[in-house]
């Protein structure tokens, strides 16, 4: 299952009714009042980002050298970084989008590798909460079934 998601589960799985449920550590954020429990998640695509890090640390872009605002680069705008921590040589970001009209809200969970003085991006992993859950997933949301923060 590879170093990363070792990493999760050792630091983040309960075990809840017979299946594996990561909860993160307490995240204080408006967009994720509580804890939030992650049932399943989307591997993300990292090889092309990591051709555009590569070159952006070759040519020492300041983003290109910090985890975090690399994290935030893959994310995107739309996306706040809500905790970053270091575990076993890896430095794993969160960063959480609330939910928009039609969509729900997302939790992209990215871990970051250094290897030879240079970040790489391990795994990247995406996760989403229909509005009546207590937990994220990569279930199929109804269109009632998403709030919106905007008109």
């Amino acid at each position: 299952m590879g170093r990363f998601l070792t990493g999760v589960i050792l630091g983040l799985l309960l075990l809840y009714c017979g299946k594996a449920a990561a909860t993160l550590e307490t995240i204080a954020h408006q967009a994720l009042p509580e804890a939030p429990m992650v049932l399943s998640y989307a591997t993300q695509p990292v090889n092309h980002f990591n051709k555009t890090l590569a070159q952006a640390q070759q040519q020492q872009v300041a983003w290109s050298h910090d985890p975090k605002l690399i994290s935030q680069q893959y994310a995107g705008a739309s996306f706040e970084l809500v905790k970053s921590k270091a575990y076993q040589g890896q430095v794993i970001t969160y960063s959480v989008r609330p939910p928009k009209l039609g969509h729900p809200q997302l939790l992209l969970i990215l871990a970051l590798d250094k290897k030879a003085g240079n970040w790489e991006l391990h795994k990247a992993r995406l996760s989403w909460r229909c509005s009546k859950d207590d937990f994220f997933s990569t279930k199929h949301c109804k269109a009632n079934a998403i709030d919106s923060t905007e008109p």
